[in-house]
């Protein structure tokens, strides 16, 4: 927050008085202009803070200068000195500055003659320690009270002299339980703590302070980043709001996007749904040639043209794990690529009746079924890089099946491990291990040789000097980072070519991949507790009592846990526990 530094050096004013006209100078209460008055350098308090300043000039204008300032003579120049009320003085000038009032108006001081340097600075500190405001808990529920009756926030902040944003920080204070309040006031927790809680419900409240109490050290941003970690925000809604039936951690009169939907699970339903309809809304548009439903977090626009003028172009819903859509209009395909039609993934040539069969209920989101792919991708790509024979059968299927010119590109789960790092128990495969594996192979640095300026003449001379062994080994690497599983909208089919060839490579996805709490989230409670007794975690514990938050929080510690249990019989059950839907054998 930014503060104003006290110049000490004293103001002069620009008024102009009549010369050598020395008013009287009385002891008591009186009003002053403005202009008569200066500051003392004696003040005990240094910074002042500007936003405060600013909202006392705000209740000055209102409602006038409530308390006198303590003034005493200064012989020199007829100023008054002040000696406490120094941010009332400021604030005036504020108003000055503003062109509320001019420098003669007139200010009630309470004069004391023949004061010392002493007695000025006694009365300053008395001033300062005495002057305090109400605690914010107060302010809290008075301007609720306020609120409740219809006052509306500007008239609280003038009334206040606190800004709105203060105000609002402030009402969030109203929403704590009895306990998170009593350790407010008690001190445990600091203003900033308690207004970050605020914003929470009940029972996240709670587990919050469970937390603290228990020796978590969570400052504001980690109780915020705590209470709305992967929470979709409210803004990203393409459906009604209204049909949403959890609670919501929102920010009083805070807009869309400060507020975040608590049940993630409803949420995804309801976007998948938003997302079908908004599909199926263009399919059936005449002047739309086709729409394409892109999952994932990156959609390469560099693939697109813009359709020209009286030219119909066809949509993409880019639709990203974390629940954000993006609708792009008007666009060209630039290489024509025929549908690959399934029995589960309707087309635009799909009937309407077939698009309207609902299918069976899945065990699982959507978001889910992309994370399981991808990191089954991962683990695949591992073992695939190192098996040149395979890797060769597998670029000869892509490339019979493409049946066009060949421009295979890299799976998406190399994009997925590496976004923002939010996958960190990836494989040890990863962009940057394979993007290192080939610069040292042609001896080039990528960004600049082999992505920005792209002299495939050079590439291909350095190409013609690798040996046999060496050749095999970059294209196995390629290969192996097209390959991977392509549905992400639901179980892979156990007979996909993906999981043949997973199975063939005897692929243990548990050998670069353990359980996280993106993972765990993703599983309803009575799924969670399957995995705790599956994989040894529910051993002597009674995880059915936990609420599914502390459950997720338990099976992460157990699984991120590196130090052996002692139960060497258990520890061998962690260490190769392997959920069925990660398998590629189940």
């Amino acid at each position: 927050m930014e503060t104003i530094k006290k110049n000490t050096t004293r103001k002069r004013t620009t008024k102009k008085k009549a010369a050598n006209v020395k008013p009287s100078v009385t002891e008591g209460l009186q009003k002053v202009p403005l202009f008569s008055l200066a500051v003392s350098g004696n003040n005990p308090r240094k910074q002042f803070n500007e936003e405060e300043i600013a909202e006392l000039a705000q209740s000055i204008k209102e409602n006038g200068v409530l308390q006198n300032l303590v003034v005493t003579e200064y012989e020199k120049d007829d100023h008054y000195t002040i000696i406490a009320g120094e941010r009332r003085f400021m604030a005036l000038k504020h108003l000055v500055e503003q062109g509320e009032i001019d420098e003669s108006y007139p200010v009630p001081v309470t004069v004391r003659l023949q004061q010392s340097d002493d007695d000025c600075l006694r009365l300053a500190v008395i001033e300062n320690v005495q002057r305090k405001r109400m605690h914010p808990l107060d302010e809290a529920e008075a301007f609720f009270t306020l609120t409740r009756k219809g006052v509306d926030l500007e008239t609280v902040s003038s009334q206040s002299g606190l800004s709105i944003n203060t105000i609002k920080r402030r009402l969030l204070l109203h929403n704590l339980i009895d306990n998170a309040k009593a350790q407010y006031r008690g001190g445990s927790l600091k203003l900033s703590q308690a207004e970050a809680i605020g914003r929470a419900n009940d029972d996240d409240q709670k587990d919050v302070l469970d937390r603290i109490h228990s020796g978590w050290e969570m400052d504001a941003e980690e109780i915020n980043d705590y209470l709305i970690a992967d929470k979709p925000n409210v803004a990203m809604a393409k459906f009604d709001v209204s049909k949403y039936t959890g609670t919501i951690t929102t920010d009083l009169f805070g807009e869309d996007k400060d507020s975040f939907f608590d049940d993630v699970d409803q949420f995804e339903r309801l976007q998948d749904e938003a997302v079908e309809a908004l599909e199926a809304e263009y399919v059936f548009k005449s002047d739309v040639p086709w729409v394409e439903v892109i999952r994932g977090y990156n959609f390469e626009r560099w693939r697109y043209d813009d359709a020209e003028e009286g030219e119909k172009g066809g949509v993409v819903i880019h639709y990203q794990p974390d629940g954000e859509v993006d609708i792009i209009e008007g666009l060209i395909k630039k290489v024509e690529e025929k549908p690959v039609v399934s029995a589960e993934e309707p087309t635009a040539e799909t009937t309407t009746t077939d698009k309207q069969e609902k299918r069976p209920l899945s065990a699982y989101t959507k978001t889910a079924y992309e994370y399981v792919a991808n990191h089954k991708t991962i683990a695949l790509q591992n073992v695939l890089a190192l098996n040149i024979r395979k890797a060769k059968e597998i670029d000869i299927l892509q490339r019979l099946g493409l049946g066009r010119e060949v421009r295979i590109g890299w799976h998406q789960a190399n994009r997925f491990q590496s976004d923002d790092n939010k996958h960190k128990s990836v494989g040890v495969l990863g962009m940057e291990a394979l993007l290192t594996e080939i610069q040292a192979l042609l001896d080039m640095d990528w960004k600049t040789e082999l992505y920005y300026h792209r002299d495939y003449a050079k590439i291909y001379a350095r190409l013609k000097t690798l040996t046999d062994v060496e050749l095999d080994k970059l294209l196995s690497i390629l290969i192996a980072m097209s390959f991977g599983q392509e549905t992400f909208q639901h179980e892979e089919p156990k007979d996909s070519l993906f999981n043949t060839i997973g199975r063939d490579l005897e692929v243990r996805v548990r050998d670069y991949w353990k359980p996280d709490n993106d993972f765990l989230n993703m599983h309803r409670k009575d799924q969670l507790l399957a995995m705790s007794l599956a994989s040894g975690a529910a051993k002597g514990r009674y995880f059915d009592r936990l609420k599914k938050s502390e459950l997720v929080s338990e099976l992460n510690n157990y699984f991120t846990n590196e130090e052996p249990l002692t139960d060497v019989e258990q520890e061998f059950i962690k260490q190769n526990y392997c959920p069925v839907i990660m398998q590629f054998d189940k």
